[in-house]
């Protein structure tokens, strides 16, 4: 069967085969495992369904059109789980019903600020890019009604599941900084073969291998700061709000690493970028302080 000319009917008979296989395996009630079997079911959801849609995309005619799609799986998997654990609707809005506090809103806009005018910064002084201050405001582009709702639609795709079910889950056993890291190894794992087939097919100068490795390592990095923003929150919002302005601003400002395509910074994208190397170093150095920060108990 050619993978290329799957339909609906496939991918639904695949998703129920695989559902199947998770509740079974969900019946393991001896400890260590019992207190971490739905969210070791929902990694594996999570990204074997992620890589299937990847796959799927790439060889398909036009899929890499439809690749921001793949941030809704974690949400629609978190929904599945959250209704198999609580079998109640009203559990699907607990990871919004907090009211974010004013720390954690202003942290949420401040960090992935900073880290990108840091960025271009180093990149300037050490000469690895030539930035025109001036062009700033026209350079950040702007958005119409539908692309700010589509925006915030598909990073919250990807928060509900990531802050708002599966790191809960990992933190009533294993407390904040370690469920935060395993979050961020997951996240950086979900991220690599995206990263890797946007690489290759768009024709960027370094290695993709290379690429991807450091851009999962700026991911993993940066699960502790969104983590962080959801404990003093217990709202998602801080994180969405966190994603949403680095995918609006990092691009516009040090280009698209995803796309290789360069923004008001003109350098080596895979250099200068918040998701390359220079934003790996300046992000190692926020981490190592919150893992100073974060408390060692599970909430």
């Amino acid at each position: 069967m050619d993978f290329i000319n799957l339909n609906l009917d496939y991918w639904i008979a695949f998703a129920g085969f695989l559902l199947a296989i998770i509740w079974q395996s969900l019946g393991m009630n001896n400890y260590p495992y019992r207190d971490l079997k739905w969210p070791i079911g929902y990694i594996i959801l999570v990204l074997v369904l992620s890589y299937a849609f990847t796959a799927y995309a790439y060889f398909s005619a036009d899929g890499l059109k439809h690749f921001n799609y793949i941030m809704f799986i974690p949400a629609l998997c978190a929904i599945v789980f959250r209704l198999l654990q609580k079998r109640n609707l009203s559990s699907l809005l607990e990871p919004i019903r907090a009211i974010p506090n004013i720390k954690s809103l202003v942290f949420s806009i401040l960090y992935p600020v900073c880290i990108i005018f840091i960025c271009a910064l180093i990149a300037q002084v050490t000469g690895l890019a030539t930035i025109d201050w001036e062009k700033l405001g026209t350079s950040i582009s702007g958005f119409s009604v539908l692309q700010f709702v589509w925006a915030i639609a598909f990073v919250t795709g990807e928060e509900y599941g990531w802050r708002g079910y599966l790191l809960p889950e990992l933190n009533k056993v294993m407390g904040p900084i370690i469920s935060a890291s395993i979050v961020g190894i997951i996240w950086a794992i979900w991220h690599g073969p995206l990263v890797y087939i946007l690489a290759t097919v768009m024709g960027a100068p370094q290695s993709p291998l290379l690429l991807t490795l450091v851009q999962m390592t700026v991911v993993f990095l940066f699960s502790l700061p969104f983590a962080y923003s959801y404990f003093i929150s217990g709202s998602i919002i801080p994180p969405i709000i966190i994603h949403f302005v680095w995918n609006w601003i990092n691009p516009d400002i040090l280009g698209n690493i995803y796309r290789n395509r360069p923004g008001l910074a003109q350098g080596d994208i895979f250099i200068i970028n918040g998701e390359g190397v220079i934003g790996a170093i300046v992000a190692t150095g926020f981490f190592l302080w919150f893992v100073f920060k974060f408390p060692r108990k599970a909430t």
